[in-house]
């Protein structure tokens, strides 16, 4: 994320394909080509005339994983691959306004986001459909292509059905929801995972192995974010929050209804060209499954893709960046950052996992290069199993994933 413009990548896995072959997959991306979230929006003029408008982005994707045997089918070095193509509609009329964000990867394809937004006054939004849950940093803990950790246990950049109103007065920021469920499964090969954001999701032992049936789905979920910002100088300003999520989890097999919760604190400061972001997470799933099912767990997937998920954990997320604005030539932006997380797991026996990327982003107009290196250790994306983010293991070693991603906004 760095706002909600690029997005998506080819992180799925296909069905049946072992759970070792997570760790072999590409993994998600964040949002970052646009950069319009690191500005304020405009001045909203309202017009009796509807208006449209139709953008997007087409992205591109090379890596190289150090985890792959040379002699692996993927090989480590792998082709230039098509990552996404993402086409963003845009409709305004009055203080109505309608945004939508759909992704087609190679072969799957889904909706990021689609909501209806209405502009009670200056400073309040209300939105109606499927917009991103508030919790944390907003729009992404993370400066990277890649996403952060807590995007893969579905606590960063995670979108749901329902509504939400955010109230916006001077350095005040306050932001309630109310989802009914999750984005829902839209169109892939996988039993519940061709979706953008990670949730509960059904799925076998087919998919996932040694889970057995699972049929857990997200339901009534109330959202709550605080924050203050407070302006030091121009371009110096701090930003401080605090957020909440409880909702309910529906079991299909047992017809009970279990619960899950998450909280987070987080510090999001802009000191000129340097950028900080610090944020803390705790979490717990309880779901109501049949006695026999390991409850130390859940499953989660999206992007294709479905593994396992301590049931209760922590999590610290620590980012760096720093911004460079050529005043000419080719070149309109580049920012080098580097983002840290650590996840310890509170289930006895479950070995913490960790995510680190050090990277540069490079904007030249609209075209948005990634040159990253991505590493990680327990974790499904790099180099871990289905079990990498839940019980994980002690001898798991780094994997390493040095990536570039290239794409046109248009």
């Amino acid at each position: 994320m760095l706002s909600a413009l690029l997005l998506g990548s080819s992180a799925g896995a296909q069905t049946g394909v072992p759970p070792a072959s997570v760790g072999e997959t590409e993994a998600p991306p964040p949002n970052k080509e646009s950069g319009e979230a690191a500005k304020p929006p405009p001045p909203q003029i309202l017009s009796d005339v509807p208006s449209f408008e139709m953008g997007g982005v087409v992205r591109f994707n090379y890596s190289y994983k150090s985890w792959l045997a040379p002699e692996h089918p993927n090989n480590r070095v792998g082709p230039i691959i098509f990552d996404i193509l993402a086409l963003r509609p845009r409709a305004q009329y009055k203080n109505l306004s309608l945004k939508a964000d759909f992704h087609f990867h190679s072969s799957y394809a889904y909706l990021r986001y689609g909501y209806l937004a209405y502009k009670a006054s200056d400073s309040l939004e209300i939105q109606a459909g499927l917009s991103q849950a508030p919790f944390g940093i907003l729009p992404v803990p993370a400066n990277n292509w890649f996403d952060n950790l807590a995007f893969y246990i579905g606590l960063e950049d995670d979108s749901d059905l329902g509504a939400k109103a955010q109230f916006k007065a001077g350095a005040l920021d306050v932001q309630l929801a109310f989802y009914k469920s999750d984005e829902g499964n839209f169109f892939g090969r996988s039993i519940d995972s061709a979706r953008y954001g990670f949730d509960l999701v059904r799925t076998n032992d087919t998919e996932v192995s040694g889970v057995g049936e699972r049929t857990d789905r997200e339901t009534d979920q109330g959202n709550v974010r605080l924050a203050y910002t407070f302006q030091h100088a121009e371009s110096f300003q701090t930003e401080i929050g605090l957020s909440g999520m409880a909702g309910g989890i529906y079991n299909a097999q047992t017809k009970g209804m279990g619960w899950r919760w998450a909280a987070a604190a987080h510090v999001h400061g802009q000191y000129g060209p340097l950028g900080l972001q610090f944020q803390a997470l705790s979490y717990a799933f309880n779901p109501a499954g049949p006695p026999e099912q390991d409850r130390r767990y859940v499953v989660m997937g999206a992007f294709e893709s479905a593994y396992k998920v301590a049931s209760r954990a922590h999590m610290f997320i620590a980012n760096i960046s720093y911004t460079w604005l050529p005043s000419r030539g080719l070149i309109s932006s580049v920012v080098v950052y580097n983002d840290y997380a650590l996840m310890p797991k509170l289930e006895h026996g479950f070995v913490a996992s960790q995510q680190n990327v050090t990277g540069c982003h490079v904007a030249a107009g609209p075209v948005h290069a990634f040159l990253e290196l991505i590493s990680g250790r327990n974790h499904p994306f790099l180099g871990g199993d289905s079990s990498a983010l839940a019980e994980g293991r002690e001898d798991a070693a780094w994997g390493f994933r040095p990536n570039l991603s290239l794409g046109y906004v248009f």
